[in-house]
């Protein structure tokens, strides 16, 4: 049965519906508290691990080395390869679940991580124009199954490709100037909240641009805007 996948934007995950969920997160929603509220919320998570837990990574770069010596052949772990083409980009996905016991319990000997499972290693190759990008992406995931870890991940980021460009276009997020402290953190914050309410917006049949325009021009629509987020 395919499971759904929700996009932790903020975690106020015990208030989510998550039995039966993968739960898929970024850098800064990954943390081991959130493993602990996805687990007792009934679902499963696959955390996106980057240089905010910079001795993690570092130990899985080591175990990447080491082990990609003999290709992984003495540890158990299950791969899977993707090809998709589109836009005029062909990109190739390489997806690594590393589910042996010895570094599972090395990696989480404190047991903070709920239910760790495997440690999620993908390869992105994207060729366009003639040019080669290529980018290595690290999970923390309470998933053993790889197909199902991998169809996460590709929703993951689908969802929040489609995200970005809403946000790009419709409030000019690559174009912002705030790149200091907390200040990128909390403007993206009040962007998601906003384009939230936007979206439950629909007494009036508009695009998310245009109903933020007319916002802006009148007041009364605004307050109606702003007190859907009393709503429960």
């Amino acid at each position: 049965m395919e499971r759904r996948c929700v996009v932790a934007e903020t975690i106020g995950m015990d208030k989510y519906r998550l039995k039966g969920c993968v739960v898929v997160a970024d850098a800064t929603n990954c943390q081991s508290e959130n493993t602990r509220i996805v687990i007792e919320g009934g679902g499963d998570y696959a955390f996106n691990l980057k240089k905010n837990h910079p001795k993690f990574c570092d130990e899985i770069d080591k175990m990447c080395d080491y082990e990609s010596k003999t290709e992984f052949n003495k540890v158990k772990s299950k791969t899977l390869t993707t090809l998709e083409k589109g836009h005029g980009r062909v990109e190739t996905r390489h997806y690594r679940l590393v589910t042996d016991d010895e570094y599972i319990n090395y990696f989480n000997n404190k047991g903070k991580w709920w239910k760790l499972a495997g440690i999620g290693i993908v390869d992105r190759t994207r060729i366009k124009k003639g040019k080669t990008e290529t980018e290595r992406h690290y999970f923390v995931t309470s998933l053993n199954d790889v197909k199902t870890f991998a169809d996460a991940v590709r929703r993951y980021w689908s969802i929040e490709n489609n995200l970005h460009w809403t946000l790009d276009v419709t409030f000019q997020e690559d174009a912002h100037r705030a790149r200091t402290e907390f200040q990128p953190h909390n403007c993206a914050m009040l962007r998601h909240i906003a384009l939230n309410l936007l979206k439950l917006e629909t007494s009036v049949k508009d695009s998310i641009a245009g109903k933020r325009f007319r916002a802006a021009l009148d007041d009364a629509y605004m307050l109606k805007i702003l007190r859907l987020a009393t709503l429960k």
